[in-house]
């Protein structure tokens, strides 16, 4: 029993420290700032061997515990106006829609104790998730980004539009020009949201996705 017990214990070690062993790039390249090949290594350890496919694994585990995080810091409230007093009493939210003539107001709130840098893809278009081919996407787009203090709310200006509108926000602890790269990438291209969206979540960012559609109902996506 002993010895058996003894090379249980050799064996957890030995594991532990292979896998040590290559997590520890993992968090190296994610620090540097090392995006292409952090995601590069990442795709080939979810196929490699035993200790690349737990780390992988881990690596992801603990990603998607920062991205709750981020996203549980950032509270959300769309509000309906009119400009025109004569629509301003039907320019109410009733659970999740508004009437089609208003124009339309969010509230970005930070509710934690640190900053957070927020990025916003506008596209009045559903084109976006569309995932049949791989097209252009033909709608007007719009691209915002800031850093919302801890306990701050910053509002944000829908336009009207007659076609439905995608809005991808983005929640990160700091400042990267490689996501505003990658949303207008996205802005153009159909095919790179499963992709961007992928990146996002392998890199600890917090995200989500909703739609307005052509009744102005405000519902989530993915």
């Amino acid at each position: 029993m002993p010895i058996i017990f003894s090379c249980i214990i050799l064996l957890i070690v030995f594991s532990t420290y292979n896998i040590w062993q290559v997590i520890t790039p993992l968090n190296k390249l994610k620090s540097n700032n090392n995006y292409r090949v952090l995601l590069t290594s990442l795709s080939s350890y979810r196929q490699g061997g035993f200790s690349q496919r737990v780390s992988a694994y881990l690596f992801d585990y603990f990603q998607s515990v920062e991205t709750s995080k981020l996203n549980k810091q950032i509270t959300l409230n769309f509000l309906p106006y009119s400009n025109q007093k004569k629509s301003q009493e039907i320019c109410v939210k009733i659970e999740k829609t508004y009437n089609i003539m208003c124009k339309l107001n969010i509230e970005a709130t930070n509710v934690g104790d640190t900053r957070i840098f927020l990025w916003m893809l506008s596209i009045s278009d559903d084109g976006l998730l569309k995932s049949k081919k791989k097209t252009n996407i033909n709608g007007n787009s719009k691209i915002i980004n800031g850093m919302i203090s801890s306990k701050e709310t910053i509002s944000i200006d829908i336009k009207e539009s007659a076609k439905p509108t995608i809005l991808l926000f983005v929640y990160g602890k700091s400042f990267d020009i490689k996501i505003r790269n990658w949303l207008v990438n996205l802005s153009k291209r159909n095919s790179l949201l499963k992709s961007t969206v992928k990146r996002i979540k392998s890199l600890g960012y917090g995200y989500i996705i909703k739609k307005i559609n052509n009744v102005s109902v405000i519902e989530d996506v993915l």
